[in-house]
């Protein structure tokens, strides 16, 4: 995607295969849910309305998707699939949480700056059956709570920093 796309429906493009969204290309949800196999590139996808959108990152078995889009504003953020999705652009400030239903969503490196990989400065990120978080030892998670609805928590390097970022966790 190479200029602005703004969505008027509920849109699945994982036909499409991952997508590349250039640095000044932007998604804006307007309020609807995209599913997506996964994306590269700098680009944007935001949501202009005050209904919450959806981004699906449907990653399949044996892939390990990295993301390094800006996900901004009022959205929820699915990871879905049996691969791998890393988010890996700092100051990430979508604030409608996260779902892990499947695979794993992994943390990237420490992000100290206006938001983190996961989302705005507090919020939820639930991790249901069949799926796993890991976390990064240096990840810092903005003092997100964590519900484990038969979901793993996992640390993939050692030191992890959580007195400072995690808060509660729901079992």
């Amino acid at each position: 995607i190479e200029g602005n796309v703004t969505l008027d429906a509920d849109a699945d493009w994982t036909s499409r295969g991952i997508l590349r969204i250039d640095d000044y290309a932007t998604i804006d949800l307007n309020g609807h849910s995209l599913t997506i196999a996964g994306a590269y590139g700098a680009g944007t996808i935001t949501n202009s309305s005050a209904t919450l959108g959806e981004v699906h990152f449907v990653v399949p078995t044996q892939m390990v998707q990295t993301c390094s889009l800006a996900l901004l504003g009022n959205i929820k953020v699915f990871k879905e699939g049996d691969g791998t999705l890393s988010l890996n652009r700092a100051g990430q400030t979508f604030t409608g949480g996260v779902v892990v239903d499947g695979g794993t969503a992994k943390a990237g490196a420490s992000c100290p700056e206006n938001g983190g990989y996961w989302g705005a400065e507090g919020g939820t990120i639930t991790v249901n059956a069949n799926a796993t978080f890991e976390f990064n030892g240096n990840s810092y998670f903005y003092y997100k709570d964590f519900v484990l609805n038969g979901g793993t928590l996992a640390n993939y390097a050692s030191g992890m920093n959580s007195t400072d970022g995690i808060g509660n966790v729901t079992l």
